[in-house]
């Protein structure tokens, strides 16, 4: 018990640090900060504006369920975290530009698009996890699936960029 509230926290704080990072990113990208983008190694992205924009909100959309997962965890609701696994990480949630004829995926490279695959896997694997810890109350899989869940957010953030 005490090593998955231990990861938990550790989870916790690398999410704080992303969110501390991400108003003064956005504060570079609003001003244009050139030396920034001249530093920047990760493969530029090109997509229309309105497709950046689904994408953008479909990543703050995974950054609040990875938080409200952990909060479930944090309060021991592992089937409530196992539903928000599912439903908004997993492959249940895919496909939710298909209506508009040109979502995300459809402009990313396939190593990209590979990563997503693999991460929205991950989610789905890390919802029966959890659904089977609220029943053996062994968390132990599900935070391992939880990392490989940030594991591929991480790996796509750190190859790539939309502008």
């Amino acid at each position: 018990m005490l090593r998955a509230q231990t990861i938990i926290m550790n989870i916790v704080a690398v999410l704080l640090g992303l969110i501390l990072v991400m108003p003064s990113a956005a504060a570079q990208d609003s001003a244009g900060d050139a030396m920034s983008e001249i530093n920047d190694t990760r493969q530029l992205v090109e997509m229309p504006p309105q497709v950046q924009a689904m994408l953008r909100q479909d990543m703050r959309a995974h950054l609040h369920s990875l938080h409200a997962i952990i909060a479930a965890l944090a309060e021991q609701r592992l089937e409530a975290a196992a539903d928000i696994a599912s439903q908004q990480l997993g492959s249940a949630s895919m496909g939710r530009h298909r209506d508009s004829g040109g979502g995300p995926g459809r402009h990313m490279p396939a190593a990209m698009r590979s990563i997503g695959m693999r991460m929205h896997a991950a989610a789905d694997a890390l919802a029966e996890d959890l659904a089977a810890a609220a029943n053996t109350g062994d968390q132990t899989a599900a935070m391992q699936q939880l990392a490989q869940v940030t594991a591929a957010c991480s790996a796509c953030h750190a190859a790539y960029r939309i502008r």
